[in-house]
């Protein structure tokens, strides 16, 4: 008997998609998919894939870099790290793929191509990319010119998201990946719809605003745009946030020589957050300005324009200067 059907709640018209044929036939977790091998004896990973290296590694996950034997193109591999028994576990391991799958391809989200369960254990095949914006990976802050470049495309990415009426929740450096120049958003593992019909899990709390922390989810949508306003400080500032996230910054006011504004014009988030930074010797001057509403705006640079932003949603400043000794 083939594997169960399920409903991708991504997908809003779907009612030819949520058919299980053989559904009266079995039970809601037995024999749940079982190991998937060729006429060989080998799993379909290793049947399908040559494995190169690991290139990641999660709370729940190890990436793998690999070679696919029929196309001989390279890939990443999400697999998860143990294996998933209970159907609650399954069905919320499956919310990522079914994510993917239902918004489609953009040009700055990491591309989805198959995935698969095997000895209970998910594997998801995406986009191979160079690298993560991990401020791990670098040796130096991002200029100003290089945070324009990463804020423009994934905010691009992030609109994508939200006219398909799904919010990310994880938008941090470490999910934004490069390729061949080009910025990506990946890791949709908490992303949900942002009409609340889904479950709500949150990302990494030190991008997150405080209205989502105190579980309030009228605006996630916005909320992926204020950390993307968090992303691109850190990406400016060089190093990790602090644990507690950049909240706790603002007690810091010792060697302070620079501020960040992240302004998100809108409801709950419309206030404005003051956080004083160690400026580690950086003579930055940013003011960025992006128009999220229908139409085109300025992004300003110091007074000159850098680019048009169109169609995008809110209003976010984000301000690094360097106040007049």
């Amino acid at each position: 008997m083939p594997p169960p059907c399920f409903k991708n709640p991504y997908l809003k018209d779907a009612s030819q998609m949520d058919i299980d044929p053989y559904g009266n036939q079995r039970s809601k977790c037995a024999a749940f998919l079982p190991a998937i091998k060729d006429g060989n004896g080998l799993s379909r990973y290793h049947a399908d894939f040559h494995e190169i290296e690991q290139i990641g590694r999660g709370n729940f996950s190890h990436v793998y870099k690999v070679l696919n034997r029929i196309d001989g193109c390279l890939y990443a591999v999400k697999q998860s790290i143990r294996q998933l028994h209970q159907d609650t576990e399954r069905r919320k391991a499956l919310m990522e793929v079914q994510c993917l799958a239902a918004i489609g391809s953009h040009a700055n989200i990491v591309g989805y191509y198959s995935s698969w369960f095997e000895n209970e254990k998910l594997y998801i095949q995406t986009e191979l990319c160079d690298h993560s914006l991990s401020v791990t990976n670098f040796s130096r802050p991002f200029t100003e010119g290089e945070v324009l470049v990463a804020l423009y495309q994934i905010a691009k990415a992030l609109q994508f998201m939200h006219e398909r009426g799904v919010a990310h929740l994880d938008v941090k450096p470490d999910n934004i990946y490069v390729k061949n120049g080009v910025y990506k958003l990946g890791d949709f593992g908490c992303a949900t719809l942002l009409d609340n019909s889904l479950p709500i899990e949150e990302g990494d709390a030190r991008y997150m605003p405080p209205e989502i922390l105190n579980e309030k989810h009228d605006d996630l949508d916005k909320a992926d745009i204020f950390s993307l306003g968090v992303a691109m400080y850190e990406l400016i500032k060089g190093s990790p946030l602090p644990v507690e996230g950049p909240q706790t910054l603002i007690s810091k006011k010792e060697n302070c020589h620079c501020f960040l504004v992240i302004h998100c014009n809108f409801r709950t988030y419309s206030r404005s957050c003051w956080i004083q930074i160690q400026s580690g010797g950086h003579q930055l001057k940013i003011w960025l300005k992006i128009q999220f509403s229908t139409g085109s705006q300025k992004c300003m640079g110091i007074g000159q324009p850098h680019w048009e932003l169109k169609r995008l949603y809110y209003s976010m400043w984000i301000l690094l200067y360097q106040p007049a000794q």
